[in-house]
């Protein structure tokens, strides 16, 4: 029992790290302790990918990276098609290769009934910085003044998830 707490405070550690450095631009460290995070907790909790996913996303980016994410992101949306940060993740990746049609598939399928299906749970606020900024980068003006609503409450704040994922200030996806 010692042992694991001592491995999950070890890994919890690693993932607020891996977040400090992402905050700091230090993309490979923060990417590296990502990954650690994910193999440690993936075994013991499935939806990890959830947590990791968000996290790593913006960074690839940065760095041209993206299609090394791909397939994975895909084959954990199939599986946990529930998770609709996930599938807003796989939106924004498919994006950024230049598949602005299979993003739009994605994005359209999320926006079904206004944004409909929110819980009000530790991914709202990541789902919706997500969401408005797919919108934005698709175009998409008569979606925005939704997604805009929804974010507004937030304004002031930034926006986190877990300990793996820092968006930034609801402002900037408000603006």
């Amino acid at each position: 029992a010692e042992a694991t707490r001592k491995a999950l405070f070890e890994t919890t550690a690693t993932g607020y790290g891996a977040v400090r450095a992402f905050i700091d631009g230090r993309f490979e460290e923060g990417e590296r302790s990502a990954w650690h995070f994910l193999r440690f907790v993936q075994a013991s909790y499935p939806e990890a990918v959830a947590s990791f996913l968000p996290s790593v996303i913006v960074p690839l980016r940065e760095l041209d990276r993206l299609g090394e994410i791909a397939e994975f992101a895909a084959q954990h949306v199939q599986k946990q098609p529930w998770l609709l940060l996930l599938r807003a993740g796989l939106a924004q990746i498919r994006l950024g290769l230049g598949d602005s049609e299979g993003a739009r598939l994605l994005f359209d399928a999320l926006a079904v009934h206004g944004f409909g299906g929110l819980a009000d749970n530790i991914s709202l606020g990541a789902y919706l910085a997500t969401l408005a900024e797919l919108c934005a980068e698709l175009g998409d003006r008569e979606r925005a003044v939704k997604l805009y609503e929804l974010l507004l409450p937030y304004s002031g704040f930034n926006i986190v998830f877990s300990h793996l994922g820092f968006f930034g200030p609801a402002s900037r996806y408000l603006g």
